[in-house]
């Protein structure tokens, strides 16, 4: 029975295409395209239905391939990732028959379904199958902001470890291109690229009126080779070019922990309130006030946590990276609140504060680490209780009680 269908669609589609475009208006053009992209749509879902039953029966095994995208992939020319995309798409929508029936119909695109992969496994799935289909029937970008959303108000639990299995697809790859040159190519996380693009973006600014005419790309390239030749020259130092954050978010969930909506932040991603939380002990923010999904109460100005004074006088006292046995140098650290609560407009208490290095702030934002105490009387509680102390290193102050605090 398959053939013919197959055979039929084909001759359909010979029909058509043999049709005169040129006599059509381009109002009639543009609505081809939308209807074209729907049929589209339903032949891919058709064809992973397709796929899935021959997986089921191990068409693949017949014939010798190991495994059913190889399979795949050899008999109909396309890349193994391709081949294994199709196959992934098939288990999806034999997963979620509402998913399958909605992108039968035309009325999911397949970038969207792709998207939902990343929620149908989990158990609230069914419950809210309708919201979802309903979110999914955006933009891939409004779509990927609902489903991240969705995910934090249902599974607040499983949030740290969503977030820690992306942090572990991070990657820097340094590739020849065969022209001379070299690809680089990688993967951030979005805090990451708050911190890479505020220090390339004011090496890059202040390169701007050099008079060489490079575009903005270049210099920002070579931003990034500049900053790397100071680091081996022993010569970086830099200033406090602290990423500049827009958060649109409930304010609870940057004091409280809670993370019953997702947190959108200026980089265009959605990322956990702890990440936002660890953002936000040094770095400039804009706060927008939000009531529903549209309506802004207030946009504050700009606030700095830690004023530079401040920075400088924790420099002094702390000399370093507070956590036990980490050397790194004031430049390579931020300033953490160790009550890990934003105040509203409050004065900021330095006793209250002590300097991180990045990796050793993800400790303590993620992983179960916490500062207990004082600046001036400092430990660290281990995720199994026991606790270390975590002295100051800086030259100026033998005793931290010395330090004179000051307030922004």
């Amino acid at each position: 029975m398959g053939q013919p269908l197959v055979t039929a669609l084909d001759t359909a589609f010979s029909r058509y295409a043999a049709a005169d475009l040129s006599m059509l208006s381009g109002q009639d053009l543009g609505a081809l395209v939308v209807d074209l992209r729907r049929v589209a749509t339903r032949l891919e879902a058709e064809i992973a239905r397709v796929v899935h039953a021959a997986a089921d029966v191990e068409v693949w095994r017949v014939a010798g391939a190991t495994s059913m995208e190889a399979w795949l992939a050899d008999e109909t020319h396309v890349s193994i990732r391709s081949a294994l995309d199709q196959v992934r798409l098939a288990g999806t929508l034999a997963a979620a028959p509402i998913v399958a029936e909605k992108m039968a119909d035309g009325g999911l695109s397949i970038d969207n379904v792709r998207l939902l992969e990343s929620v149908i496994g989990n158990k609230d799935f069914d419950h809210d199958a309708e919201l979802l289909i309903e979110i999914a029937s955006r933009s891939p970008r409004d779509t990927r902001r609902g489903l991240e959303s969705w995910l934090a108000m249902v599974d607040e639990s499983g949030e740290a470890e969503r977030e820690e299995l992306l942090r572990l697809k991070r990657h820097l790859t340094f590739t020849s291109n065969g022209e001379g040159m070299y690809d680089v190519k990688g993967v951030l996380m979005p805090d990451d690229v708050a911190h890479v693009q505020a220090a390339l973006g004011h090496i890059a600014g202040s390169a701007y009126a050099d008079e060489t005419g490079r575009p903005h790309h270049t210099r920002i390239a070579d931003s990034l080779v500049e900053l790397c030749q100071a680091y081996n020259a022993g010569t970086v130092t830099g200033g406090r070019e602290r990423p500049k954050v827009l958060i649109s978010v409930p304010f609870e969930t940057v004091v409280e922990r809670s993370a019953a909506r997702g947190v959108t932040i200026g980089l265009d991603a959605t990322v956990s309130g702890e990440t936002v939380r660890k953002m936000c002990c040094d770095a400039e923010l804009n706060r927008v006030v939000t009531r529903g999904a549209s309506t802004i109460l207030d946009y504050g100005t700009t606030t700095r946590l830690a004023s530079d004074s401040q920075y400088f006088a924790l420099v002094a006292r702390d000399g370093g990276c507070r956590w036990p046995g980490c050397d790194r140098p004031p430049g390579w650290t931020q300033a953490h609140h160790i009550d890990e609560v934003v105040l509203e407009d409050g004065p900021t208490d330095l006793n209250k504060m002590c300097l991180n290095c990045s990796t050793h702030h993800d400790y303590v934002h993620h992983h179960g680490w916490k500062y207990i105490g004082t600046a001036a009387d400092l430990w660290l509680r281990k995720p199994d209780g026991t606790l270390i102390a975590a002295p100051c290193h800086g030259p100026a102050f033998t005793n931290p009680r010395q330090l004179q605090l000051v307030s922004s």
